[in-house]
């Protein structure tokens, strides 16, 4: 096979691996919105009830708690880690935990971050 056989081979591949993505997203969609559905109506009941799980013959439903930190303003951000030589904040993004510890210690958010706390539910097989 020729150089330029295989990057014609390489390029119809890819194309036909993206249409068969895009029809396999499309096929999975109510499958993966009915799951969004079951999980919302879980959330729901789970707080409503003041419970941290659901437990049945089948398996568990347990809330799970995501964080996620973000540099609202990285400028900022980067100034108040100097400032104070809390380098352990640092990867090339906010470090989750060092600045969920900072919080809990402190009692505020650094300057420059966004946090953003969502609760879902997680389903185990017993």
């Amino acid at each position: 096979m020729t150089p330029d056989e295989k990057i014609a081979k390489y390029i119809a591949l890819r194309d036909r691996q993206a249409a068969m993505k895009k029809r396999f997203s499309a096929i999975m969609a109510p499958l993966t919105e009915e799951m969004l559905a079951i999980e919302n109506d879980f959330l729901g009941s789970l707080q409503k009830a003041g419970l941290q799980n659901m437990k049945g013959a089948s398996g568990t439903a347990s809330l799970i708690r995501r964080t996620s930190v973000k540099a609202a303003d990285w400028d900022e951000f980067f100034d108040f880690v100097l400032k104070d030589e809390l380098y352990h904040m640092l990867e090339r993004r906010p470090s989750k935990t060092a600045v969920t510890e900072y919080i809990e210690e402190v009692g505020n958010t650094p300057p420059g971050i966004n946090i953003d706390v969502t609760v879902g539910v997680t389903f185990r097989k017993s």
